[in-house]
């Protein structure tokens, strides 16, 4: 069920800016406050605000938005061609790339006529021989990504320069000072310097926030802190990362929440759940969807096939009955904001 609801959730996701030739998506005007949203509409994409109003739609043919955002920007195509959208609906970045990936720490993954590169959010381009060992979806944190060279993985800067030599069996994007790296099948961290601050003892380990790190041994998961102390006992099933004070953790294949002390405040009851976002979660029971608050209660109903997380006051919402598979999008109230006309056959 988690691998199936991340996957849709994710899927739900030049040369000095390619000659800076910047054209509008929208009209030409600036959206200060009113930020937009992507949508399908009669085959194309575009957008609407977050009143549900729509704004005009991109004309090329084929013309493809990938749903989600990451860091203000959202990829889309013009005919073969990809490019990023900020969220004011304009190409801030023109579709001039023969592969794109989303932004991560301020920098994003292409390929611009066959040669590998990294941009930057104004679409100034490096480029360099190790980006080709990235992958499109590669995180860039605290000034290093890490890269599989010779079937090793280290770590490069934002330059392509090795800053950490490959020499790890797996790793992780660094946070907080600390990235997760695997040695003989065990994982530990190390700091930026390349040195190994916490032993290589656990069978899995997710990134530090807030302090803390989820890690399994024995066959469970708990947390530890900066130093390698484990400050709350592994008996989940799962653990992810905390955020905003809370961490989404498994017990007896049911979800729910904890605090970074370990104390429970949302109970065990969910199929699945994602993080809370602008003081909702999106949650699930019986293959239902809608978003629960912080006391764990269903402000909105569990009615869709998969909920997304809010974004200035929207959220993204799927019902294959009602649309096809098409998202549509409500408000902080249930209320439905817009939705695609053409309802499922």
């Amino acid at each position: 069920m988690r691998a199936h609801a991340l996957l849709l959730y994710a899927v739900a996701i030049a040369i000095a800016g390619c000659a800076r030739s910047y054209h509008a998506v929208v009209p030409v005007r600036e959206y200060i406050v009113q930020h937009l949203y992507p949508v399908m509409h009669s085959g194309q994409v575009g957008f609407i605000d977050r009143d549900g109003g729509e704004q005009p739609f991109m004309v090329a043919t084929g013309g493809e938005l990938s749903g989600t955002y990451a860091e203000g920007f959202a990829l889309f195509r013009e005919n073969t061609r990809w490019g990023y959208v900020d969220e004011w609906g304009r190409a801030a970045i023109p579709a001039c790339y023969d592969e794109a990936g989303p932004f991560s720490g301020g920098r994003a993954r292409v390929v611009l006529e066959g040669r590998p590169g990294i941009i930057d959010r104004q679409g100034n381009i490096t480029f360099h021989e190790n980006f080709r060992h990235l992958p499109m979806t590669y995180c860039f944190a605290e000034g290093l990504s890490p890269v599989v060279i010779n079937g090793r993985v280290g770590f490069i800067d934002a330059q392509g320069m090795i800053k950490i030599r490959p020499q790890y069996e797996d790793a992780r994007c660094f946070s907080e000072g600390r990235a997760a790296v695997r040695v003989s099948r065990q994982w530990g961290f190390i700091d930026r310097t390349g040195s190994l601050v916490i032993d290589a003892r656990y069978d899995e380990a997710g990134p530090f926030s807030q302090g803390a790190a989820p890690v399994r041994t024995g066959g469970k998961y708990g947390y530890i802190d900066a130093q390698g102390t484990m400050i709350i006992s592994p008996r989940y099933d799962w653990a992810d990362s905390p955020a905003g004070g809370l961490a989404i953790t498994e017990l007896n294949s049911k979800y729910g929440f904890i605090d970074t002390r370990g104390y429970e405040v949302i109970p065990h009851q969910f199929d699945f759940v994602f993080p809370f976002s602008e003081g909702l979660a999106a949650a699930c029971v019986n293959n239902k969807w809608g978003w629960i608050d912080r006391a764990g209660v269903f402000v909105i109903p569990p009615e869709y096939d998969l909920a997304g997380r809010f974004r200035n006051g929207l959220a993204q919402a799927w019902s294959i009955s009602r649309w096809g598979g098409e998202w549509a999008y409500v408000n902080v109230k249930g209320e439905l904001v817009w939705a695609p006309e053409r309802a499922a056959p």
